[in-house]
C-alpha cells in the first residue's frame, strides 16, 4: 500500500478532517507502538509499512512495558491533542494495520502488548 492510501484510510476511519492530522496520528501511534516492541518485531512491522512512515515504528524502539493509559498519554503528548482524540487516533491507526501488514507479523507484535492495549485493536487482529 502506498503512503497516501495508508494515511487516507487513517483519515477516513478516524474521521479526521485533514490529511496532515492523519499523518501526525499515524506517526505518533507507530512511535509509541515501537516503544513496546522488541527490535526484531519493530523491524518486521516497519518492513511492511509504506516507506515514508517506516521510521516511526523504529524511532524509539526499546521494548518498554506500559499500560493503556500511558499509551494514550504518550500519543496525546506527541500529537498535542486531548486524550479522547488520541484514543480515537490509536483506534484508527490500529484499524488500518491489518490492511498493510501480514497477519502473522501483526499477531506477533500484538502478543507483546498488554491485554488492555489490545482492547483498541481492530477485530481482525484480536
Amino acid at each position: 500500500m502506498h503512503y497516501d492510501s495508508f494515511i487516507r484510510l487513517i483519515q477516513e476511519r478516524g474521521r479526521l478532517e485533514r490529511f496532515g492530522e492523519a499523518e501526525r496520528a499515524a506517526s505518533a501511534v507507530l512511535e509509541v507502538l515501537g516503544e513496546h516492541l522488541s527490535a526484531e518485531q519493530a523491524v518486521r512491522i516497519a518492513e511492511q509499512l509504506p516507506t515514508h512512515i517506516r521510521d516511526a515504528v523504529l524511532q524509539n524502539n526499546v521494548a518498554h512495558s506500559f499500560g493503556l493509559e500511558e499509551f494514550i498519554r504518550r500519543v496525546s503528548d506527541r500529537e498535542e491533542v486531548g486524550l479522547q482524540d488520541a484514543e480515537n487516533h490509536i483506534r484508527a491507526v490500529f484499524s488500518v494495520l491489518p490492511d498493510v501488514i501480514s497477519l502473522d507479523a501483526a499477531r506477533d507484535a500484538i502478543s507483546q502488548l498488554p491485554e488492555e492495549i489490545r482492547s483498541l485493536l481492530s477485530p481482525a487482529l484480536k
